[in-house]
């Protein structure tokens, strides 16, 4: 089974899954900060050791920290 889900993200393309791609910006942005990498290569290495670990959910977790009201401005105004 690990060698099908190996040989199907080898095609895997993350500019056709911009949902994926962003949250894996929004994840790599609060984990590393200063040090993030968004080279194609370095989302898909982060995608793998995510999945791997079994930490996809923190895709989820960061995409709710980066989108909370007021993120933008201290009224909330996100205009």
């Amino acid at each position: 089974m690990k060698d099908f889900i190996n040989d199907q993200m080898t095609n895997f393309n993350l500019d056709q899954n911009p949902w994926t791609k962003k949250m894996l910006i929004n994840y790599i942005s609060i984990e590393y900060q200063e040090d993030a990498d968004y080279s194609n290569e370095s989302l898909m290495r982060e995608w793998w050791y995510l999945y791997e670990n079994n930490l996809l959910a923190l895709l989820n977790t960061a995409e709710g920290l980066n989108s909370y009201p007021g993120k933008d401005d201290e009224a909330g105004n996100n205009e």
